[in-house]
C-alpha cells in the first residue's frame, strides 16, 4: 500500500531535505512512501541509483548481509531486481566487475 505523508515545518527534519534541493521553500511538503512489505510484493523490482554518494549503499545493498541496519538489502531476497547505477555508484561494490560480466552473457529472453 502506497502511503502519502506530510512532512512537517518547524522543528521537524524537513529542513534536513533542504540539503538536496537549491532552498527550503523547493522541499516537497507531501511525499509518497512505501513500506519493504509493499515493495517485497512486487512482481520486478527496478532500483536507480546515481552518482557517488550512492556507491556505499549500492554496495551495502548488494554484498552485505540482509539486515535492518540496510532495509534496501531486503531486495537480495527478491527474485526479479534489476539494479541500474552509473560509473560514479558502483566505486565500492568489490564484484561490479563480475556483476557487469554476467549481464553482458544474460539470456536473451531476460528483459533489461
Amino acid at each position: 500500500m502506497d502511503v502519502v505523508i506530510g512532512l512537517a515545518t518547524g522543528s521537524s527534519p524537513l529542513p534536513t531535505y533542504e540539503r538536496l534541493f537549491n532552498s527550503l521553500d523547493e522541499v516537497p511538503r507531501h511525499v509518497v512512501t512505501q513500506g519493504l512489505g509493499t515493495i517485497s510484493d512486487a512482481r520486478h523490482l527496478v532500483m536507480l541509483a546515481t552518482g557517488e554518494s550512492k556507491a556505499r549503499p549500492i554496495a551495502q545493498m548488494i554484498e552485505g548481509p540482509v539486515s535492518a541496519s540496510c532495509p534496501a538489502s531486503a531486495l537480495q531476497l527478491h527474485p526479479d531486481v534489476t539494479v541500474l547505477i552509473d560509473d560514479a555508484a558502483d566505486d565500492e561494490p568489490v564484484h561490479a566487475g563480475h556483476y557487469c560480466e554476467t549481464y553482458r552473457h544474460k539470456p536473451s529472453w531476460q528483459q533489461l
